[in-house]
């Protein structure tokens, strides 16, 4: 098949079943059948990696176990290799990933990397290829976490005296790539949030609280509706260009980054403190812990093994609520969060009006809407609401030396 025949119908129901398929028990086996059934001769499964080391190989009929994920004991964390497969095996995929590391979304085709005649001559070839009959392949990398990658991959069967379009599905995983990507994503925030949801039992959207859960890499695979609203306003928290979160200043990011490479170690909460235009925020960012489910085998072998981390947004002690985090949670305009901050410290709404310029029937007809968004009666009732956030001051002790504001310039801790 050619990719030139594919009409415009046929690619979206593709693209659609790109979204189905990520979301099934056996995920992408309907993608893996659909694609295989396109394009004769071609054999297409998943894998998972670490660095050139083999994890696991799922097929379009579930998983099939291709290692064991052993460690080596005698190695540190960063060295450590898997043992199932012997070491002169991996000599393919070594010198791949010399030539071309895998990027989420990228796709690569062997054909670029290898000549026949050096394909053929890998011990990983001639002992577990050519057996099974296959031979070039084309990947696309649909999950990337530090060293550890899972792959679509699709492979010719060289005993199938069949034409195949090597390009044709080059191209078709091209038009696949970013519905491949995006469809991977909110199948893990699905399944990571239906564990939370199950776990808090629906705490994490009713609580006042913005939280986002990212990687070591910082990119992020969930949130519940404040922490996401949050990010989409880019205050405190933003997604920089490459994917990854990132804080306001990129000294801040680097305190951010460093948290997350010292919880890996410590397992113990920490604490940040920082300004934005309107006020401090405390953030907490804690170890989260989800069970991979066996819905997602090649997540599992990607992600649960590595610490993912929760970010709290909040406040601390009696600093007053940054409005921008009533924003984020109640869906607050901006004059409604400001007002509202300002009730929290005890200002009654002529205090408000003189201080804002506004007029005082102004004030209280947002006042009135405030109440009505977060659901409360009083303006007393809103100061307990609001309490919530010290939660976050609540998670560390502010006396522990982990808890730091970061200072630009400096290498040092500023200690609170």
């Amino acid at each position: 098949m050619k990719n030139s025949e594919i009409d415009a119908q046929e690619l979206s129901d593709l693209i659609g079943l790109v979204y189905d398929s990520a979301l099934e028990k056996n995920q992408w086996q309907s993608l893996i059948t659909r694609v295989t059934e396109m394009f004769p001769g071609f054999f297409g499964w998943t894998s998972s990696f670490h660095n050139e080391y083999w994890l696991g190989m799922y097929t379009a009929d579930g998983f099939n176990d291709l290692l064991l994920e052993r460690w080596d004991a005698e190695r540190t964390d960063e060295d450590r290799v898997f043992t199932e497969m012997p070491d002169e095996l991996n000599d393919m995929r070594r010198v791949q990933r010399t030539r071309q590391k895998p990027v989420l979304g990228g796709i690569l085709k062997s054909r670029d990397v290898f000549s026949d005649d050096e394909l053929h001559s890998f011990n990983f070839y001639q002992q577990k290829m050519k057996p099974m009959g296959i031979g070039h392949w084309v990947g696309l990398a649909f999950a990337v976490s530090g060293p550890r990658y899972a792959t679509i991959a699709f492979a010719e069967i060289d005993a199938m005296p069949v034409e195949k379009d090597y390009e044709g599905i080059y191209r078709l995983l091209e038009l696949l790539s970013q519905h491949v990507v995006r469809a991977m994503r909110i199948s893990r925030a699905l399944h990571l949030a239906k564990q939370s949801a199950e776990a808090f039992q629906g705490f994490l959207d009713v609580m006042a609280l913005p939280l986002v859960v990212c990687d070591a890499d910082g990119i992020v695979q969930f949130g519940n509706k404040a922490g996401q609203r949050m990010i989409a306003r880019g205050g405190v928290l933003k997604v920089r260009k490459g994917g990854g979160i990132a804080l306001r200043h990129s000294y801040e990011t680097k305190w951010l980054y460093r948290c997350f490479r010292d919880l890996e170690a410590e397992k113990q909460p920490t604490g940040l403190r920082l300004e934005d235009d309107a006020g401090p925020i405390s953030l907490c960012v804690a170890p989260f812990h989800p069970r991979m489910t066996d819905q997602l085998q090649a997540d599992r072998d990607i992600f649960e093994n590595r610490t993912l981390f929760a970010i709290f947004a909040g406040t601390q002690g009696e600093t007053a609520v940054n409005p921008g985090l009533l924003q984020d949670v109640f869906a607050l305009t901006k004059r409604e969060a400001e007002v509202s901050s300002h009730i929290v410290t005890g200002k009654t709404p002529a205090e408000i009006a003189k201080l804002t310029g506004r007029a005082e029937k102004t004030i209280r007809n947002q006042v009135q809407a405030v109440l009505e968004k977060v659901g409360v009666k009083s303006t007393g009732a809103l100061s307990e609401a609001l309490a919530v956030f010290r939660i976050v001051g609540a998670m560390y002790d502010p006396d522990d030396p982990i808890l730091f504001t970061p200072n630009e310039g400096s290498s040092d801790r500023r200690l609170h």
